[in-house]
């Protein structure tokens, strides 16, 4: 799939069409081939290594163009195809509004006095050439074609033009001076804004405060120029002004710039190439420039810090950004991110904050100590993030934090009131305990107060400290309010100890009671219940509930909780033969085994229907899952000779009431079982609330239910 990159120049006063715009708009036919004329006229503009004749996507022919040298290959030729058109094309003139006579008047003189130099106006801010304004993606494009702009041919009556050689040569000097000229007008206004606003003046970054509103952007600058830092922009004028030096050495021109306009002698020893003979190796400087980032995962090189986690954005010791994946104490694994300049200072940025952020929260809340130093340290990076990037939970910045699996929580440390950013308390003061904390109080109901406010719990040690009573005191103070629990080896408060299901509890610390019975009995010795913990299974006892009668209780054939082995005897009894219930929880499905099927099954329990017919086996797993068959019958034939269908009421209504039968006939049945059995039934119906209860009662019913 191919692309076209038009670029225009809009042009009021224009009268006609001239010859490339004839050629934009013509076709030709090539061997059969309809094509553009201005492509037959620039077949340089196609991009691409290599043609062959094809065919459209509607099978008509055409040329097929294929480019090998990739993506990066591609945007290198593109940018040198249009820088060279907009050197040769683009009338600064026209830019500056100024009328096509004016142009031809400035021609005239330089025709007339043979000008070898063009003094600049006076400006505060350094010089660009039109190499400047063509980057992408953040990085530097820095071998194109020199500029070219040729000057319109002044119209002379009864004058004799001049040599062509000559002519040349006074022309490429405008040219160069007017390219020149035209990166004065980009920094007009920016000395005065800077005055203003007592910035300190950065010679070799001209295009933060350049004059929008005197001097419009063209075709995306200004935006080109905002996604790449500062650093980037400066090493850009550097190249630009390298590559200027090294086209006036080409074409043995003078240099006529005012050194005021040219990017510092820091900045050229700092980011410029070094290259002896003064000229730029285009290709190698493209391909460092456009190198790309080794995207490949590998073992992560940097500071592993103990809150990192699985989509972590990190930096590692080459300053390369990732994320993690794989994160445990071994290690973790690094993925790089491919971004492009302005997202990379972001997250560069905000790392080093993220971290102090966790860092901070993470050193009080386990310690309960202020760290003043790191509370500042985090003000500091956060006043410089916002000053250098703008507020955290502003529409793209806030997209882009969430990339890293902290995000969201950095993005709590600031929060919006009255329309306004507002930093979160965390800046002022420590949010993981409470400063205000409480030193000394005068009784044991107080001390659990504070315990539980700090803690969370009862923390017998921290409360003695407050009361300074000692730790038996304490617990002689809240009985009654506090419990022991052996299997913790801690207290709990009542509201939390005796909830939930306490006969579960109560069974746990018996069984517990026990296993410390038969170890001590082991070693020879006599084991006594330790008081503190009969008075936890005391008032676990005193909390269970009401027992519920059996006769209270309402039983229904097929409830899920009744041990199958109870559905096995009651249809045992019934059919009288063998008959065998089982359950799949997974399914929730019930399945019946008979081992010899009798009257009752066949012909007592059995429902013929038109189609087939339904034994008591059959019933019996609609009568567990409390459904009727849905049965149909024939009332005859179509055209085609199919049956015709309708329901079967009457089978319907006859298989309904046998299933009945069988489903109330089992409450029959549970009154008529022994008190042991009813006992049993109703203690695991008063403990059902537990899966746990459920499991244990359904497993001894199954393997010693007896029925008398």
């Amino acid at each position: 799939m191919g692309s076209d990159l038009i670029i225009l120049q809009k042009n009021i006063a224009k009268q006609g069409l001239t010859e490339a715009d004839r050629l934009f708009i013509d076709d030709e036919d090539v061997d059969g081939i309809v094509t553009s004329s201005y492509f037959v006229a620039h077949g340089d503009h196609i991009i691409h290594t290599s043609a062959k004749r094809g065919t459209d996507p509607y099978g008509k022919p055409a040329m097929e163009y294929f480019y090998e040298g990739g993506v990066n290959g591609i945007s290198v030729d593109m940018a040198n195809v249009v820088q060279a058109d907009i050197s040769k094309h683009f009338n600064y003139s026209l830019y500056k509004g100024e009328s096509i006579k004016e142009v031809e008047t400035v021609h005239e003189e330089v025709e007339q006095k043979e000008v070898t130099e063009h003094k600049q106006p006076a400006s505060p801010s350094p010089m660009l050439s039109l190499f400047d304004l063509w980057k992408e993606n953040g990085e530097e494009i820095e071998q194109v074609k020199a500029p070219d702009l040729p000057a319109e041919k002044p119209k002379q009556k009864g004058k004799k033009q001049s040599e062509p050689k000559p002519r040349k040569k006074k022309n490429e000097v405008i040219q160069q001076t007017l390219a020149l000229d035209f990166s004065a007008t980009l920094n007009m206004g920016k000395g005065k804004k800077q005055e203003k606003e007592g910035v300190p003046d950065n010679p070799d970054d001209i295009y933060v405060d350049i004059n929008w509103e005197e001097n419009p952007p063209i075709n995306g600058f200004y935006e080109v120029m905002m996604d790449m830092t500062p650093k980037q922009r400066i090493k850009l004028r550097v190249m630009a002004e390298e590559y200027r030096q090294a086209e006036l050495k080409r074409q043995g021109l003078t240099d006529t710039m005012n050194p005021a306009f040219l990017p510092t002698k820091e900045a050229m020893e700092k980011y410029g190439s070094h290259h002896a003979d003064g000229q730029i190796t285009g290709k190698s400087q493209i391909a460092q420039a456009q190198k790309s980032v080794d995207l490949n995962p590998r073992p992560f090189d940097g500071d592993m810090q103990p809150f990192y986690r699985d989509g972590t954005i990190v930096l590692d010791k080459d300053g390369n950004l990732g994320h993690l994946r794989s994160v445990s104490e071994y290690g973790a694994t690094f993925h790089p991110l491919e971004l492009n300049a302005s997202q990379t200072a972001r997250l560069t940025a905000y790392i080093p904050m993220r971290d102090t952020y966790e860092t901070l929260y993470t050193y009080e809340a386990d310690n309960h100590e202020e760290n003043k130093k790191l509370r500042e340290e985090l003000n500091t990076l956060y006043d410089q993030f916002v000053k250098d990037f703008g507020h955290l939970n502003m529409g793209q910045m806030t997209k882009l934090l969430l990339m890293d699996a902290h995000g969201r929580d950095t993005l709590a440390i600031e929060r919006v009131e009255n329309g306004e950013f507002i930093k979160a308390d965390i800046f002022d003061h420590p949010v993981s305990f409470n400063i205000n904390e409480v030193t000394q109080v005068d009784t044991p109901e107080e001390a659990l107060s504070a315990s539980l406010n700090k803690y969370g719990g009862v923390n017998l040690g921290y409360m003695a400290w407050l009361t300074s009573m000692e730790i038996g005191e304490l617990i002689d103070g809240l009985k009654g309010r506090i419990y022991f629990n052996p299997q913790t080896t801690g207290y709990e408060v009542k509201d939390r100890f005796v909830a939930g299901n306490v006969i579960d509890k109560a069974e746990r610390i018996e069984r517990w009671i026990e296993m410390q019975r038969q170890r001590r009995e082991e070693d020879g010795e006599e084991y006594v219940v330790d008081p503190s913990v009969a008075e936890s299974l005391e008032a676990l006892k005193e909390a269970f509930p009401e027992r519920i009668q059996f006769a209270d209780l309402d039983f229904n054939f097929g409830e899920r909780w009744i041990p199958t082995g109870v559905f096995s005897a009651y249809m045992t009894q019934l059919y009288g033969t063998d008959i065998r219930i089982g359950y799949s929880e997974s399914m929730d499905e019930f399945s019946v085994a008979c081992s010899e099927k009798n009257m009752k099954i066949t012909e007592e329990f059995c429902v013929k229907g038109y189609y087939r017919t339904y034994d008591g086996i059959n019933l019996l797993k609609h009568a567990l899952h409390n459904t009727c068959p849905d049965m149909m019958k024939s009332i005859g034939k179509d055209d085609n000779g199919n049956d015709i269908k309708v329901r079967d009421s009457e089978g319907i209504q006859l298989a309904n009431s046998k299933i009945d039968e069988i489903r109330n006939g089992f409450s029959e049945w549970l009154e008529e079982q022994s008190p042991e059995f009813k006992e049993r039934l109703r203690t695991c119906i008063t403990a059902s609330s537990t899966v746990s209860c459920v499991r244990n009662t359904t497993a001894v019913t199954r393997h010693s239910l007896t029925l008398t």
